[in-house]
């Protein structure tokens, strides 16, 4: 039986899957993204971002099937009013086995647990703002990244620390703005921004509209995706468009 961390993480710096969101409102609609290998579709993510306790609290459900088994995950995030992460959990199951991680943020530090089984870890590392988890990565995810590097107010490049509970781990990565492209959201034409995340050797390329909800994601090496079903991409290119690295504190 293969490892869960390997399926997960693995599937968007490695391969792919898919997914679908919910937008916040007194009634969330559902979004659904389709993310591919090529073409073909992997699977579904379904998320919502509600208001509350002064910031914001995330939930997803996550479907997909990868190497011949079904792989069911549960997330929820609990997000400052800047869109900092305060506490993470994700449940997953596969094969039948099941994993369960997260991660705690206060006073500078921050507490990831991964459990698998009889076999349960801890680590503790040390708080480097802007922060963001990345456990599973999923167009959720992605949604905060975008979120939080609008709530900057930043016009350049900021370098993130992502955090991993599933394997205890870290990594960082750069977000930055890269021009303007267009596309069209059921019949609505839209105004899209384009962002570089540049991380582990790759870059992914994410398209976000005014308002910052997400409408694709792309990894040119990998030929994966994830893209709202209801949404297409304009026929011009986007714009190219860098700043310097810095580091940016909210």
């Amino acid at each position: 039986m293969r490892s869960v961390t390997p399926v997960l993480i693995a599937a968007l710096l490695f391969v792919g899957y898919s997914f679908g969101e919910k937008q916040k409102s007194s009634d969330p609609a559902t979004v659904t993204f389709n993310i591919r290998i090529g073409h073909t579709d992997q699977g579904t993510e379904g998320y919502k971002i509600v208001h509350s306790q002064g910031g914001y609290l995330l939930t997803s459900t996550v479907n997909l099937r990868k190497y011949g088994e079904s792989v069911f995950s549960e997330q929820q995030q609990r997000l400052a009013s800047d869109w900092s992460p305060l506490q993470y959990t994700l449940k997953t199951t596969i094969a039948q086995s099941q994993r369960t991680s997260g991660a705690s943020i206060a006073n500078g530090k921050v507490v990831m647990h991964s459990e698998s089984g009889p076999e349960a870890k801890d680590k503790t590392i040390e708080l480097q703002s802007p922060t963001l988890v990345f456990d599973n990565i999923v167009p959720s995810q992605f949604q905060v990244l975008v979120k939080q590097y609008n709530a900057l107010h930043a016009q350049e490049a900021v370098q993130f620390q992502f955090l991993v509970p599933q394997i205890l781990g870290q990594f960082t990565g750069t977000l930055k703005p890269a021009g303007a492209d267009n596309g069209t959201l059921g019949n609505r034409k839209v105004l899209l921004k384009k962002y570089i995340l540049e991380t582990r050797g790759l870059n992914l390329e994410i398209w976000a509209d005014s308002q910052g909800q997400l409408m694709r994601v792309y990894l040119p090496a990998r030929n994966t995706e994830f893209i709202r079903t209801d949404f297409r991409m304009g026929t011009s290119p986007a714009s190219a468009s860098t700043g310097s690295i810095v580091m940016v504190k909210p």
